[in-house]
């Protein structure tokens, strides 16, 4: 069994997302982090050096177990991209550039703003993998799973 605390903050443009996971009941975290000096997208482990392609961009695993990007326009994707849909942490490295998903929904009095607006990337805030907005999303579509609303400013 896995608790899961989750810390959500907006300030200014930036939103981000913490979680802290405790452990199972036989003492060992559920989800832990990838092998040493690897990293890991979409909960897939992949070594130092290895290229992996997603949203138009070459993500790179480098030295500090951190993906580094570069363009690639039209190559094709050779990963998942669930979006960001829970706490980095769950099967992300920093570095790591997801769509925004319903995970980040809020409410502006009764209008949903869409957190699929924005890209997010996985960064390492005192210790803690974090989603942050990374800047808006002008082309990696992510399929909500539902229909969100908002009624009296409270998500539905």
């Amino acid at each position: 069994m896995m608790n899961t605390f989750v810390k959500i903050a907006l300030t200014g443009s930036a939103l981000s997302i913490a979680a802290a996971t405790t452990l199972g009941h036989a003492g060992q975290a559920e989800a832990g982090p990838p092998p040493a000096g690897s990293c890991q997208w979409a909960g897939t482990a992949y070594s130092q050096g290895d290229t992996v392609y997603a949203g138009g961009t070459a993500f790179t695993c480098a030295q500090q177990a951190e993906w580094t990007r570069s363009p690639a326009a039209g190559h094709p994707d050779t990963v998942p991209s669930p979006g960001a849909t829970q706490a980095a942490a769950v099967g992300f490295s920093a570095g790591a550039v997801q769509p925004g998903s319903t995970y980040f929904d809020t409410c502006e009095a009764d209008t949903i703003q869409p957190g699929n607006a924005y890209l997010f990337q996985a960064v390492d805030v005192n210790g803690t993998l974090t989603w942050q907005a990374d800047g808006p999303n002008p082309q990696w579509t992510y399929q909500p799973a539902q229909t969100r609303s908002c009624v009296d400013s409270n998500l539905n």
